[in-house]
């Protein structure tokens, strides 16, 4: 399965402690497009406001566009 830069997975551990809506309630995740399989686990796969985590974690965010950068020019 291939991810977008702004999606990801969310498995049901943190789904079942109340992670993933207060996630969607201070907005961070967008949408929840469904579900998959992996394995012995099953995870929802969700779109993630980047801005507004962001907010959260600048720092992370920036790793992570330096790290699409670094991807994008090794596929040049």
């Amino acid at each position: 399965m291939c991810l977008d830069e702004d999606e990801g997975a969310i498995n049901s551990l943190a789904k079942s402690c109340g992670l993933e809506k207060a996630l969607i309630k201070n907005g961070i995740i967008k949408e929840v497009y469904g579900n998959a399989k992996y394995n012995m686990g099953t995870y929802d796969i969700v779109a993630f406001d980047l801005e507004e985590l962001r907010k959260y974690d600048p720092e992370g965010i920036k790793k992570l566009e330096e790290s699409l950068e670094q991807d994008e020019e090794e596929m040049e």
